[in-house]
């Protein structure tokens, strides 16, 4: 409600759409004002798309069942490929240099049904009875996964994969209808250790040890599931061929448990391959077609709803059959028929693209959608004025036709009354006197709002539309009525399509001239509201002085509402410095925009605190998003450090009484590791002589120096440990607020901390210490990286291992063969011993077919 009392009704959300003819609604993310991720539904126009010719239903289905079958082409994040080759039954690599390299074998006369890669660069090969996980950087030996009984004597066959980018991993079962998820973390290779018996040691020793394991979802019978895929956030669908091919889409939950929706593909008859082109968008891929099907999915899908293909073309005639490649990817990958030259000079050639679009005509040139129709349970209500949250685009209109009556009408017998936004030239044929709409500059006539398209205006192009509600054509043009129905008419340019994220419509309107004029210029009593014609003179003032209306209106809406510019939570953010200045406070220099809002909410706290360690905790934690709560920045007051510079465990530390042992307080500056000592509270010689050092009696003056000056170098400091990993940004801002804040004798120093797990003042798992995932390796380079502690050298994880092992020239190449054994540097007696040759090398126009190995006692 504004100043003036007016509401307005809105029209937004999917379920406000009744009925859709040529529109659809999509979900569109844009950021927030507060900087999150949000999803806005938008109107526009459905995508054009002509019938594609397709084979007969027989053809189609033999073409479809031989290319179900083939093996996908692999492609890693480097670039390189690698293909199943049924001659030699391996895996052979290419894409770094000319020709090609073997990169894994298995046992013998095994061939895969499917192969993928895992955002972890993991190999997945599925084999009629076991998973094959093979790690391409080397952590771990390859991995042989039993597959999981269905019961009845049966057990799961995979006969397709997926892999999302969220390191989860998912296996189809084409006839008993299962899904599997390839779950758990294989532990690195590591020399075999005997632990002492009275050692504590977890059981089993690795809790998350690679499994398949089955999902609870049993896809429907009715249908024939032939292809699993998921995308790059996790979203998991499963594509399957009714009695006559025609194909349905399964959305299956995120725990795995259900179908939430299934949808039927238009046009997709057998369709033999399935992928994400995004979050919104199935790419499709049939043998008769020499292009890709894309499918968009509704913003809220319904069982059984039936999804056209998008107008965008996706040419595929320079594909090779077969499935999409597989790889992380998004957007899919074509594997190409033949090498296309390389996009660098002098580079090796390509052997996939990515799936793009042509620049081709997309979008329909009309279509309509009506809206849900309202009973405001007022009679006579005067309607006020429509504003439109849009992007219309060059030689694109939207046409917004209102019907307002006291009674409940059927559909034949509304009166419409239009009313256009965007360009003139894109209008259909209307009356001359038609209202249209007019831009401003304003995200939203709500006051301090922000608008809902998430994106910044154009003038006459993006944001904000209005127009005052009218009947055109007739004398008087007021638009009253208790019910009111809207529907939306979109025109396109073939090419572009306008999106609408809001209508609203207010009604209840404030007249100046009833309010604040004499009876004598109220004269529309004597009129016929039906009558055709010019209007009159009473409507003409009428609407002329709502010009000035909607000027004032948000102008006294605006101050009607200024406490939102006193709110922490709600002033906008450009208003924020002004808030801050108003109330005394002043944000530091480096503090991030995203942070000034809690900043602005705790300054009271702050002002508190100001000159102690709980404030520069309050005020970095703020700052930085919680990183000193997570135990990313850990806060040391260096008297803590008036002790050893190791810990040690067994020995009795307990002496309050001692200057350098006060009690027993964890050391600051140890962290579980290599400064670790462990003592023994019985062994008198190792206490007396540690205690020595510390003891009660100081015989010397230059011992009592010694003592003062570890007090005096640790007085009035503190020590910011930020851990590696955080941006160099990051880092300035913790040093620029810690001085800014800090009270002036005290020496504040920022100092990078490498381990992640510190022991500190409190030694809280979660509050002082850092518990963070795996730092990501990075190649070494010759002449720039430096190795120590922590360091490991592993493979890169390029499935071409050329690019790993070194450039042509390195190493002499005199065309002899090269025996290459990887195995495990101990094993037990008692279990297999895997042993690999994949990375020996044959002659030159020579292949391995078989490996020998002779067992030789030492």
């Amino acid at each position: 409600m504004d100043s003036n009392g007016q509401r307005f009704w809105m029209w937004s959300q999917p379920g406000d759409w009744t009925s859709l003819s040529a529109c659809r609604v999509a979900l569109a993310t844009h950021e927030s004002p507060y900087g999150e991720a949000m999803q806005r539904p938008l109107l526009s126009l459905l995508d054009e798309r002509a019938p594609p010719p397709r084979r007969e239903g027989v053809e189609r289905a033999l073409r479809a069942e031989t290319e179900l079958a083939m093996l996908p082409l692999l492609r890693d994040r480097f670039g390189t490929h690698a293909r199943w080759d049924l001659s030699t039954q391996s895996l052979m690599a290419f894409g770094a240099f000319d020709g090609e390299v073997p990169r894994y074998a298995t046992l013998a006369g095994s061939v895969p049904l499917d192969l993928a890669l895992d955002a972890d660069q993991c190999l997945l090969l599925a084999f009629a009875d076991r998973i094959e996980l093979v790690d391409l950087r080397g952590r771990f030996a390859p991995l042989r996964l039993p597959l999981p009984p269905l019961g009845g004597g049966q057990n799961f066959q995979p006969h397709d994969l997926a892999c999302d980018g969220q390191s989860k991993r998912y296996a189809l079962d084409r006839v008993h209808r299962r899904l599997a998820r390839i779950a758990g973390t294989p532990w690195p290779d590591r020399p075999a250790v005997d632990y002492d018996p009275g050692t504590f040691r977890p059981a089993p020793e690795n809790p998350d040890a690679p499994r398949v394991e089955l999902l609870p979802v049993v896809l429907p019978a009715s249908t024939r599931p032939v292809l699993v895929a998921a995308s790059a956030a996790g979203r998991l669908a499963v594509a399957a061929w009714g009695s006559d091919g025609a194909l349905s889409l399964m959305l299956i939950s995120d725990d795995g448990a259900a179908v939430q929706t299934t949808l039927q593909l238009a046009g997709a008859e057998h369709g033999h391959a399935l992928a994400w082109l995004d979050e919104e968008h199935i790419a499709l891929r049939l043998a008769d077609l020499t292009e890709v099907l894309v499918y968009a999915l509704p913003a809220a899908p319904q069982d059984g709803t039936t999804l056209q293909p998008l107008g965008r073309r996706y040419p595929s005639a320079d594909a090779a059959s077969g499935p999409f490649v597989a790889s992380q990817d998004w957007p899919p990958h074509l594997p190409l028929a033949e090498p296309a030259p390389p996009v660098d000079p002098g580079g090796p050639p390509r052997f996939s693209r990515s799936l793009v679009p042509l620049a081709w005509r997309a979008y329909l040139a009309e279509g309509r959608a009506e809206g849900r129709a309202l009973d405001t349970a007022e009679l006579d209500l005067r309607w006020h004025r429509i504003y439109v949250e849009a992007v219309i685009p060059p030689a694109c209109g939207v046409l917004i036709e209102l019907a307002a009556s006291d009674e409940d009408q059927a559909a034949d017998q509304r009166q419409w009354h239009p009313h256009w936004f965007g360009d003139a030239a894109a209008a259909p044929n209307l009356p001359p006197d038609v209202p249209r709409g007019h831009w401003l500059s304003l995200p939203s006539e709500l006051p301090h709002r922000a608008g809902l398209l998430g994106c910044p205006s154009q003038p006459q192009r993006v944001g904000l539309f209005c127009a005052l509600a009218q009947r055109a054509g007739l004398q008087l043009r007021e638009l009253r009525g208790r019910h009111l129905w809207l529907r939306v008419s979109l025109f396109g340019n073939g090419r572009a399509t306008p999106e609408l994220a809001a209508v609203r419509v207010w009604g209840q309107r404030f007249s100046y001239v009833r309010n604040y004029l004499p009876e004598l210029y109220r004269d529309e009593d004597v009129f016929d509201r039906s009558a055709a014609g010019p209007a009159t003179r009473y409507d003409f003032l009428e609407r002329f002085t709502q010009l000035f209306e909607g000027v004032l209106t948000p102008l006294e809406d605006r101050i009607a509402d200024v406490r939102v510019l006193t709110d922490p939570d709600s002033v906008p953010e450009a208003w924020l410095p002004w808030l801050a200045g108003w109330t005394g406070e002043r944000f530091p220099a480096r503090l991030p925009t995203a942070r000034r809002r809690e900043w602005l909410i705790q300054s009271v706290e702050l002002k508190r605190l100001r000159g102690t360690l709980q404030g520069l905790h309050l005020a970095l934690d703020i700052a930085t998003d919680g990183a000193l709560s997570l135990g990313r920045i850990v806060i040391v007051e260096d008297f803590r450090l008036r002790r050893t510079m190791a810990t040690l465990l067994g020995i009795d530390l307990n002496r309050s009484d001692d200057a350098l042992l006060p009690g027993l307080v964890v050391s600051g500056n140890s962290f579980v590791g290599d400064t670790l000592i462990l003592g023994d509270a019985d062994d008198q010689q190792a206490k007396a002589e540690f205690l020595a050092l510390f003891g009660e009696r100081i015989d010397s003056e230059a011992e009592w120096l010694t003592v003062a000056s570890v007090y005096e170098r640790t007085a009035h400091r503190a020590t910011l440990l930020v851990h590696e990993g955080l941006d160099d940004e990051l880092r300035a801002l913790v040093a620029s607020i810690a001085q800014e804040l800090a009270p002036a004798h005290v020496l504040i120093k920022v100092i990078a901390a490498r381990e992640p797990l510190l022991v500190g003042v409190a030694s809280l798992v979660g509050i002082d210490t850092y518990l963070r995932a795996p730092v990501p390796l990075d190649p070494v380079r010759v002449g720039r990286s430096a190795l120590g502690r922590g360091d490991r050298l592993i493979g890169g994880g390029a499935l071409d291992w050329r690019l790993d092992d070194g450039v042509p020239g390195f190493d002499e190449d005199d065309g002899l063969p090269r025996a290459v054994l990887v195995g495990p540097s101990e094993a037990s007696t008692l279990g297999p011993i895997v042993l690999d040759g994949s990375q020996s090398v044959p002659p030159v126009g020579g292949a391995i077919r078989r490996w020998r190995f002779t067992h030789r006692s030492s």
